[in-house]
């Protein structure tokens, strides 16, 4: 299996992960594919099992299977509720966009987050806020000049998506993470930039700030390499982490703000 983005349970208890079952031919193949792989995923029926082990005793508990054609990625779990999963698929189901999810551990069903089934919206790349009561997502208009890309909240206690784009449309929203006071948001930044930004709110507008860049923009990287990518706030939010392309390998860095 390979394994997407995991999360740890607010109380430390629980690491939730996903296990995609993946067929090593699809491994290789994957090195070649494009995205998103809706067709890749049908041709080699991959499905992936929701898990989480618990850090006191070791314990594995599976939670649900995700049947073929799916691959679960950027899981989230809810700060105040460890039983309350965000989720979202990168592949192979009815609807190209609008793929965030929430499901409670032990229930049968899912409900769609910000469910767009137009063709013309992208959402995904989601985490909590440390509420547990608000999502940030990557969002992706895809206008006839290209692709428009921003920062949304989803009020769940609403069902109200907000979105807000970028003060500079050159960047590309992926991986948003929330603050522990819920002012700030971290975010990546893999499409003709490098670096980790900081996003402020104001007057419907995403102000961005370059907190840190460790990768050159011409350095050639392996498929496999990312450069700045997935920010995690320290919990007093005076520091974030992330990992980073480095040597021919990936190192973990960690960055004062």
């Amino acid at each position: 299996a390979a394994i997407g983005d995991t999360d740890v349970t607010g109380d430390g208890r629980w690491h939730v992960l996903g296990l995609i079952r993946t067929p090593d031919v699809a491994l290789e193949a994957s090195k070649t594919v494009g995205w998103p792989p809706d067709d890749f995923y049908r041709e080699y029926g991959i499905s992936t099992l929701l898990v989480r082990v618990d850090l006191l005793s070791g314990a594995v508990e599976e939670l649900w299977e995700e049947p073929a054609p799916a691959c679960v990625d950027h899981i989230s779990v809810n700060p105040c509720d460890n039983n309350l999963i965000l989720y979202c698929h990168e592949g192979a189901i009815p609807y190209q966009y609008g793929r965030m999810f929430i499901r409670r551990v032990g229930e049968g069903t899912a409900r769609p987050v910000r469910d767009q089934r137009s063709g013309r919206v992208k959402v995904t790349h989601e985490r909590w806020f440390s509420d547990g009561l608000r999502i940030a997502y990557h969002g992706m208009y895809l206008r006839e000049s290209g692709q428009e890309h921003y920062v949304g909240i989803y009020d769940t206690t609403r069902e109200l998506p907000l979105e807000y784009p970028l003060d500079d449309p050159t960047l590309a929203a992926w991986h948003s993470t929330p603050s522990p006071d819920g002012t700030l948001l971290a975010m990546d930044q893999q499409a003709g930039h490098t670096g980790i930004r900081l996003l402020t709110l104001a007057d419907g507008v995403w102000h961005t700030e370059l907190a840190t860049s460790v990768c050159s923009d011409s350095a050639p990287l392996e498929y496999w390499q990312y450069r700045e990518q997935d920010p995690i706030w320290t919990p007093d939010g005076r520091g974030i982490l992330f990992r980073a392309a480095e040597q021919g390998g990936v190192s973990i860095y960690l960055v004062e703000v």
